[in-house]
């Protein structure tokens, strides 16, 4: 899908886009509760994260490696994968982090496992959330390639690296 809607919308919609709809995704599962169904509560963010994450994923991916010349090609794209790798362990990581030392807190006050550990991950998921709302905020507006720095298509087909 979203290689279909990179040349229609451009890689700034495709971002911010793909970081919105992952920003409701995080948003519905912030909501989660020890009382909580998986149908009504679980299901509908773990269906528009992996959406808006995939948007996202195409989008940052043809960032990172365009304008890459055919002998930088492969050192683009792996600093490109590296890169995604690393922020992401690096986030998963800190949102664990920060949910279980959300859900010890909720215990040490009183609060029963089950319940201590769901607040423990929506608030988790209500910093993913802010998070990548305000990557979805830099993807619409917050940057702007100057004139210079816009990338020129190229209609050589031995120029373009594939």
């Amino acid at each position: 899908m979203a290689p279909r809607l990179l040349p229609r919308f451009g890689l700034r919609a495709l971002n911010g886009g793909g970081l919105a709809v992952t920003t409701v995704g995080y948003v519905l599962l912030a909501g989660l509760s020890s009382h909580g169904t998986y149908v009504a509560d679980v299901l509908p963010g773990l269906i528009l994260v992996p959406l808006g994450g995939g948007l996202v994923l195409v989008g940052s991916t043809v960032a990172g490696v365009d304008g890459a010349t055919g002998e930088d090609a492969g050192i683009a794209t792996s600093m490109n994968n590296a890169s995604m790798q690393i922020g992401s362990a690096i986030g998963l990581a800190a949102l664990v982090s920060l949910g279980t030392g959300h859900a010890a807190v909720l215990r040490r006050a009183g609060a029963d496992q089950v319940t201590a550990a769901a607040h423990g991950y929506a608030f988790s998921f209500t910093i993913a959330a802010g998070m990548t709302a305000f990557g979805a905020f830099l993807g619409f507006a917050g940057i702007h390639p100057t004139p210079a720095e816009t990338p020129t298509v190229r209609t050589n087909a031995e120029e373009r690296v594939v």
